[in-house]
């Protein structure tokens, strides 16, 4: 589906930007879905203002919401991803999944004073809110979409008083050719059809090779004990590595 990335700072207007854009597309025979950053920070029991504050949880939620991208993606239904998006690096890989799969993609930057903002956010219910240190963390932090980069394009700049650029948006993703994937982004076939069945038999080798070695080995005058796996935690391994490959078979090119 063609992704819409509302991107700004805290309190600047992103989910009403978002429900605006669901109507629009809707109203126009579209399928809309969308994936709410902070919807998925509250299913996970965080308070917003502690999530912001820990760098671990925010990566494992950017990665939860790029599995979700990559699922939901097709070429004719609305993807609308509401939330911060504020590295730049998170946009340009959202991007090259978008041209992975052949499918237009924009951004809409909901571009607010940080004093308004700042406002807003003071207008909000005590559970809705972002503290002080918070909200100023987070406007460091934003880096602002450039229409230099070709992972900000085409790039829709939009205060609390415009009204969208409806058509245009609609134009830029439904009468526009999708990007075309390069070999970056590409997914090259597996090279051959028994590829599978040969990988698992060397593997299998592999791990009975290991089970079946002497568990001692002797370095000049002195025994080291070597401590393995055994082999259902090893055939697990397995499993995982084999999951990687399918999902990732460029990188385990020749």
């Amino acid at each position: 589906m063609p992704l819409i990335i509302i991107t700004g700072i805290p309190c600047s207007g992103k989910t009403t930007r978002t429900s605006e854009l669901k109507e629009y597309f809707i109203n126009k025979r579209k399928n809309v879905e969308v994936i709410n950053e902070i919807d998925i920070v509250t299913k996970r029991g965080f308070d917003r203002n502690k999530f912001y504050a820990d760098s671990k949880s925010e990566k494992s939620v950017r990665s939860d919401m790029k599995s979700m991208i990559q699922r939901m993606l097709n070429t004719n239904d609305i993807l609308i991803i509401d939330g911060s998006n504020y590295i730049k690096g998170y946009r340009y890989e959202i991007y090259c999944i978008t041209k992975l799969y052949k499918t237009p993609q924009c951004i809409i930057f909901c571009d607010m004073p940080i004093e308004h903002a700042w406002l807003c956010n003071e207008r909000r219910s005590e559970y809705e809110k972002y503290n002080r240190e918070i909200f100023d963390a987070l406007v460091m932090r934003y880096e602002i979409p450039d229409s230099k980069n070709r992972w900000d394009l085409p790039l829709f700049i939009t205060s609390a008083e415009d009204e969208l650029k409806f058509d245009e948006i609609y134009k830029m993703l439904y009468e526009v050719e999708a990007p075309k994937p390069n070999l970056s982004t590409q997914c090259p076939s597996l090279s051959s059809t028994n590829y599978l069945y040969e990988l698992d038999t060397v593997t299998q080798e592999v791990i009975n090779k290991i089970s079946s070695c002497h568990r001692e080995l002797c370095i000049f005058w002195k025994i080291a004990r070597i401590y393995i796996w055994e082999e259902h935690s090893l055939s697990l391994m397995f499993r995982f590595q084999v999951i990687h490959i399918l999902m990732h078979p460029w990188m385990y090119l020749v």
